[in-house]
């Protein structure tokens, strides 16, 4: 045993091998729309420009219904978290978004995105890329 250990340790200490983590990363675009307080209500996000999709939310009391939107062939997550709505759209990833925000039918924000997208390796060198983007939004601004 121990002389497997000291083989290993030369070989990792010779540079031998890429020593990957294997955590699960995934291509993504982040939009993190801000607030001073989400009111309760119907709330509803249309996406359009390279995706045409809208997903509709109940919030009330702070607390946010499941997400639910109209197109499968997007992968996209929506969630609410204290001050702030966060849209993440992982496949595909648009170069051009425009986000228009609804609360119970009527628009209370829009906004285009154009996103520049980064690539990384959070994984370690060698281990797999992930291209991602976050944008922040603040519609009072």
């Amino acid at each position: 045993m121990k002389r497997a250990f000291l083989a290993t340790a030369a070989l990792l200490a010779q540079g031998c091998g890429t020593v990957c983590n294997e955590m699960y990363v995934y291509d993504h675009l982040a939009v993190s729309i801000e607030s001073a307080g989400w009111v309760d209500g119907s709330y509803e996000v249309e996406l359009s420009g390279d995706l045409d999709v809208s997903c509709a939310m109940d919030l009330a009391d702070g607390q946010a219904s499941a997400a639910s939107c109209e197109d499968e062939d997007v992968d996209l997550l929506w969630a609410v978290q204290d001050e702030t709505m966060r849209i993440e759209i992982r496949d595909p990833l648009p170069e051009y978004l425009h986000v228009a925000l609804l609360l119970d039918g009527d628009e209370i924000a829009t906004q285009v995105f154009e996103p520049t997208y980064e690539i990384d390796e959070p994984n370690g060198e060698g281990c797999g890329e992930r291209v991602s983007a976050t944008e922040l939004w603040n519609p009072s601004d």
